[in-house]
């Protein structure tokens, strides 16, 4: 049938907190909203019900941590080819994402951004109204990997190797949330320019932080997308030398702020509980 659901923020969320109030008493199986039904050019369901349904049932097996982030990336670009074909109409509806997420992989949705303190999470379900905070939807925001990955217009990697490059925060802040996300080719090259430098004289998190708001303010004046893959890596390259004592310096000032918290709690004298005198034991308030 050519159709799709479509379903609105507020069904998400009274979703959401049926799954965790279900998950509580031990349960599992919570009937996902009925959304809207639209009308569309294509076959929905013949087009991404096997890709949805791999990727479901990946998750069992697969541990948490970074490796779920390289779990995500490696199902993006199969995400992104079966989707893609759906057209403009459908990708462009958030509903269609929601429905997704909410009746098509939910397991992977929870193990992918909910957590054991605080359950299923509503934002990876797709609780957000506006395309900026949607970004944490988890398929809408797998198939903008693979777009990345398959669009990027660069020879020093193939697509799999880009959606490959490891880093939640690398990925959701400073990649799809500003305006590189929308360049393929130099979202790539900051992509791979940030991988090279893992391990280095700067953490990983505090040298993207840096290079993302330099590159950031490059973007107000440069057309990233009119540009190639030598020409992006001659602007952004140099942000990420100027971004390095940056990130350092940072990092430097943050560990003077615990040490000097954990210096104070060292001088800090713990109040001391008086003992109870003999007369007052055993005697009950009235």
């Amino acid at each position: 049938m050519k159709s799709y659901h479509s379903i609105n923020s507020d069904q998400v969320r009274d979703y959401v907190a049926r799954l965790n109030a279900e998950a509580a008493d031990g349960k599992a199986d919570v009937v996902p909203p009925v959304g809207q039904v639209r009308q569309c050019d294509v076959d929905v369901d013949k087009a991404i019900a096997q890709v949805c349904e791999s990727i479901e049932k990946s998750v069992p097996n697969q541990p948490r941590g970074l490796d779920a982030d390289r779990h995500e990336g490696s199902w993006s670009l199969p995400l992104y080819r079966a989707f893609v074909p759906l057209g403009p109409r459908v990708l462009n509806d958030l509903g269609f994402w929601r429905s997704v997420a909410c009746e098509r992989i939910p397991r992977f949705v929870i193990w992918r951004d909910g957590s054991k303190k605080h359950g299923a999470s509503k934002e990876g379900f797709g609780s957000g109204s506006s395309a900026a905070g949607f970004q944490d939807c988890v398929p809408y925001r797998m198939f903008r990997r693979g777009q990345i990955a398959a669009l990027a217009k660069v020879k020093s990697m193939t697509p799999e190797q880009i959606a490959g490059i490891e880093g939640t925060d690398l990925w959701r802040s400073h990649v799809l949330r500003i305006r590189l996300g929308n360049s393929p080719t130099a979202a790539a090259v900051f992509l791979r320019l940030a991988d090279e430098r893992r391990n280095g004289k700067a953490s990983l998190t505090d040298l993207v932080r840096e290079a993302a708001k330099l590159v950031q303010r490059l973007s107000s004046n440069i057309v990233f997308g009119y540009l190639g893959e030598s020409d992006v890596e001659v602007l952004i390259k140099p942000e990420f030398d100027a971004a390095l004592p940056l990130a350092i310096a940072s990092r430097k000032a943050k560990d003077e702020v615990k040490r000097a918290k954990s210096e104070s709690k060292k001088t800090t004298p713990k109040p001391r509980r008086g003992k109870a005198s003999k007369s007052s034991r055993g005697k009950t308030k009235k």
